[in-house]
């Protein structure tokens, strides 16, 4: 079992891309943002200053496709923080 809580950005975007070639299109099925904090006299994402965030989507994309055949979005708790309450932050159960 895995438990994650995470910032996420809040939209997604799908489509396709030319994949070398435009005789040659997959699917994009999500997409990360790049969080840029390396001028930041306190940094909250690591050593760098640079983190990337998934869409809630394409976090749920990713652990299927890491082979977690359960993913389960935590229901919000009665007053939640303001991060967890406008969904820009989640927390996820994954099963194997």
């Amino acid at each position: 079992m895995l438990i994650i809580e995470t910032q996420v950005i809040n939209f997604n975007s799908t489509g396709f891309i030319d994949w070398g070639t435009y005789n040659h299109v997959i699917p994009v099925v999500s997409i990360f943002g790049i969080i840029d904090e390396a001028d930041q006299l306190n940094r909250e994402n690591g050593v760098t200053g640079l983190a990337l965030a998934p869409s809630r989507e394409g976090l749920i994309w990713l652990l299927h496709r890491l082979g977690f055949t359960s993913v389960e979005v935590i229901a919000l708790p009665a007053d939640p923080y303001e991060q967890l309450a406008t969904g820009k932050r989640i927390v996820v159960v994954a099963k194997k």
